[in-house]
C-alpha cells in the first residue's frame, strides 16, 4: 500500500476505541433544544453533540460579511451527525482523500461539544480551533475528536467551524467585506459558548482556547483582538503565531488577490474593481458559486497554497501583531505553547511533492533537480522568498543532497514556526504572564511518514487529544503512554494554569532571559535552552 494511502486509512480508523452507541440525550440551550448521543469512551460515558449551528448561514447577501447570531430554531435540532465542512478548494492528494466524504458548503458555521458525565460542579472548557492555513480544514476530522480528552481529563471539549479562504478572509475595507470574518466566526462561536456551555456542564469562567497551525495563529489573534475580550481565560498554541510573515496580509494585499479572483470570474475590469467600486464587485461575487470562488482563488494564488489570510489595521486586528505585542496591547492570559521537532517536513505532503523527493536516499534525483523541487516544495508555504536566507541555509549543502533537503525544510520551520513562536513567547511573558513552552519529539514506530521527515507539523495533535489510547493495534504501547502524558498536560493546564508532567518535575516558565522548553519524549523529558537561537536571531530582522 502506498504511504499516503496508509496515512488516509490510519486517519479514518482513529475512532476504534470510541464505541457503544447508547441512547439519545436532549439538552436545552438559549436557541432551543438539541439532541446528542451518549457514547462510551475508555469505560466512561460522554455526551456528544455534533453540528450545532451558532450563526445564521452566511449565504446570499451575508457572504463576506461578519456572522450574525442565530437566535432560535424550531423543534429539536439533531446534533448527532459529524459531517459538515466549510467550502474550500482541494489541495493535493492528502486533502482530497481525507475530506472527500465531507459535504462542504457555506451553511457550515457549526460547533461540536463533548461533555463528560454532568455533576453539580461545572467543568473547565477546552475550545479547539482547527488549522489549514486559513484556506483548508474543518472541525470534522477524526484527529479532532474531543471525546477521549473529555473522558480522561474530565473537561468539556468543543470545536468549531469557521469560514475559509476568500469567503472567510477577503478584506475589501467596506462593511460588506470587512476582512477577518473567519475570525469573527470564531469569536461568535466563543460567545455562544459563554452563553450556553453551562447546559453541557461547562464553566464559562474557565475557558481555554486551543489550536494548531492556523488554529494556533487564530488563538494568538484572539489574544490580540478587542473583539474577543472576556471570551476565554487561557490559551494553548501549537505551532503557530500571528508573527509568521507568511500568514498575514495587509488590506491592500487582500484586495489585490480579491481583484484577481473577481477578474477571473468576470466581476471586475480595469475600470471596475474592489478599490473603485467595491459594492458592485462584491454583489457580482455573491452570485458566483462558493466552489468556483475557492477554486479560482487557489489558481490565482498558485504556487502559494494559502491565498486569503487574516489582515490587520481593522476592527479585529487594529494593529500589526508584533507592534501590538511590543506595546502591550494584548490579553494577559496564561499560555502553553510549542512546536514539533521537524515542522518544515510536512511541506513534502501538503501539497504532495514528487515521489523522488520523498525518498530516503534521493538516489533517483540529480542535485539541480532536487534543489529546484525542494525550493518549490517549501515555497508553496511562503508568500515570497528571501534570497539571502535561502543562501544562508543552503551554504555548504550543495554537494550533499540529503543535507540540501534538510536545510530547506529547516528554513521553512524556522521562518514560519520556531522563530515566530520564540518571539511571541518572549513578548507575551514580558509583563509577567506565565508562559510554558514544549518541543514535541515523539515519533511512533508505526509512523507512515518517511524517517527523514521525523515528527512533522501537526503530528502532535492526536497525542494532545489523547487519541492513541483508543487506536487499538494502530498505535504502540509507547504511543498510548505519550498520549496519556500529553492529554494530562492539556487537562492540568486547563484546570490550574500549570501543565503537569505526571511526576515531581516542575515545568519551568519561559521568559526572554530564560528561553526554556520541555522536550516531550518518553522516559527522557529534557529542558532545552535557547532552541534554534542562532537562526532565530537572524530571522528577527524579517518579522
Amino acid at each position: 500500500m502506498h504511504a499516503m494511502d496508509k496515512l488516509v486509512l490510519f486517519i479514518l480508523l482513529l475512532t476504534l476505541g470510541i464505541c457503544c452507541y447508547c441512547n439519545d440525550v436532549i439538552t436545552t440551550v438559549a436557541q432551543g433544544k438539541v439532541r446528542g448521543k451518549k457514547i462510551i469512551v475508555l469505560d466512561n460515558t460522554v455526551e456528544a453533540y455534533t453540528g450545532i449551528p451558532y450563526a445564521i448561514p452566511p449565504v446570499g447577501k451575508l457572504r463576506f460579511q461578519k456572522p450574525r447570531r442565530l437566535l432560535k430554531w424550531e423543534g429539536v435540532h439533531d446534533a448527532t451527525q459529524w459531517d459538515i465542512a466549510c467550502v474550500q478548494a482541494p489541495v493535493a492528494n492528502l486533502t482530497k482523500k481525507v475530506f472527500k466524504r465531507l459535504p462542504g458548503g457555506e451553511d457550515c458555521l457549526v460547533l461540536n461539544v463533548w461533555s463528560p458525565t454532568k455533576t453539580v460542579d461545572l467543568k473547565p472548557v477546552v475550545v479547539w480551533i482547527h488549522g489549514g492555513g486559513f484556506n483548508y480544514g474543518t472541525s470534522v476530522h477524526d484527529v479532532f475528536n474531543g471525546s477521549v480528552l473529555a473522558a480522561t481529563q474530565d473537561v468539556v471539549v468543543s470545536s468549531i467551524n469557521y469560514r475559509l479562504g476568500i469567503l472567510g478572509f477577503l478584506d475589501a475595507d467596506v462593511p460588506e467585506a470587512p476582512g477577518n470574518v473567519g475570525l469573527f466566526d470564531q469569536a461568535l462561536a466563543l460567545s455562544w459558548i459563554q452563553e450556553n456551555i453551562h447546559a453541557f456542564g461547562g464553566d464559562a469562567r474557565r475557558v481555554t482556547i486551543m489550536g494548531e497551525s492556523a488554529g494556533s495563529m487564530s488563538v494568538h489573534a484572539h489574544i490580540l483582538s478587542p473583539v474577543s475580550d472576556k471570551l476565554f481565560q487561557r490559551a494553548i498554541m501549537m505551532s503557530g503565531t500571528m508573527y509568521s510573515i507568511d500568514f498575514i496580509d495587509t488590506t491592500h494585499e487582500s484586495m489585490i488577490k480579491g481583484n484577481a479572483v473577481a477578474r477571473a470570474v468576470g466581476c471586475a475590469t480595469d475600470d471596475t474593481d474592489l478599490v473603485s467600486s467595491p459594492v458592485q464587485v462584491l454583489n457580482c461575487l455573491r452570485f458566483k458559486s462558493a466552489e468556483e470562488l475557492c477554486l479560482v482563488s487557489s489558481e490565482v494564488g498558485s504556487p502559494s497554497i494559502f491565498v486569503f489570510l487574516p489582515t490587520f489595521h481593522n476592527e479585529f486586528l487594529p494593529k500589526r501583531p508584533i507592534s501590538a505585542m511590543q506595546r502591550g496591547f494584548f490579553k494577559n492570559v496564561d499560555v502553553l505553547t510549542g512546536v514539533v521537532t521537524e515542522e518544515g517536513t510536512f511541506s513534502a505532503v501538503y501539497p504532495m511533492a514528487p515521489a523522488e523527493i520523498l525518498d530516503e536516499d534521493l538516489n533517483d534525483v540529480d542535485k539541480e533537480t532536487l534543489k529546484t523541487a525542494v525550493r518549490r516544495m517549501v515555497g508553496s508555504w511562503l508568500k515570497y522568498e528571501i534570497p539571502e536566507m535561502v543562501e544562508y541555509y543552503e551554504e555548504y549543502a550543495y554537494d550533499d543532497k540529503q543535507l540540501l533537503r534538510r536545510r530547506n525544510v529547516e528554513r521553512l520551520g524556522d521562518r514560519a514556526f520556531y522563530c515566530p513562536n520564540i518571539q511571541f513567547a518572549t513578548h507575551h511573558a514580558a509583563p509577567g504572564n506565565k508562559v510554558f513552552s514544549y518541543i514535541f519529539a515523539h515519533r511512533s514506530r508505526k509512523s507512515v511518514f518517511k524517517k527523514w521527515m521525523g515528527v512533522p507539523h501537526s503530528l502532535d495533535i492526536e497525542y494532545f487529544f489523547g487519541l492513541p489510547q483508543v487506536y487499538g493495534e494502530q498505535s504502540t504501547e509507547e504511543d498510548k503512554r505519550m498520549a496519556m502524558l500529553t492529554a494530562n498536560i492539556v487537562g492540568s493546564f486547563v484546570k490550574t494554569g500549570i501543565p503537569s508532567l505526571g511526576n515531581e518535575t516542575v515545568w519551568p516558565t519561559f521568559s526572554g532571559g530564560h528561553q526554556v522548553a520541555i522536550k516531550l519524549q518518553l522516559d527522557d523529558l529534557q529542558e532545552v535552552h535557547g532552541y534554534r537561537h542562532e537562526q532565530c536571531e537572524l530571522w528577527k530582522n524579517y518579522f
